[in-house]
């Protein structure tokens, strides 16, 4: 399955490293390789995500840590759409028409 990280998702992995690495810069470069391992597990096994929100079938959730990874499966790409916080309240507004 091919993967595609959405530039939305990329600048949220890149600010999640920035706060991590503020305490610890190894912790923020471990964190990033075992993320790199969970987008290895959803391109293995891509319906393991749930479906959060009725009115957004296609968009999954899988949560890592205390982050959330949000993505689309089409076909044989599966593509990475969000990265956040699980602090965060998101709701599906974010997403607009996916």
């Amino acid at each position: 399955m091919r993967l595609v990280v959405a530039p939305t998702a990329r600048e949220e992995v890149v600010e999640a490293w920035h706060f991590i690495a503020r305490d610890n810069v190894d912790a923020a470069d471990g964190w990033v390789n075992r993320l790199g391992k969970e987008y290895d597990k959803l391109r293995k096994y891509p319906h393991i995500g749930r479906v959060r929100w009725e009115s957004h079938p296609t968009l999954r959730c899988w949560p890592f840590g205390s982050y959330l990874i949000f993505y689309r499966v089409s076909g044989n790409t599966l593509t990475i759409l969000r990265v956040v916080s699980d602090y965060r309240d998101i709701s599906e507004s974010e997403f607009g028409e996916i």
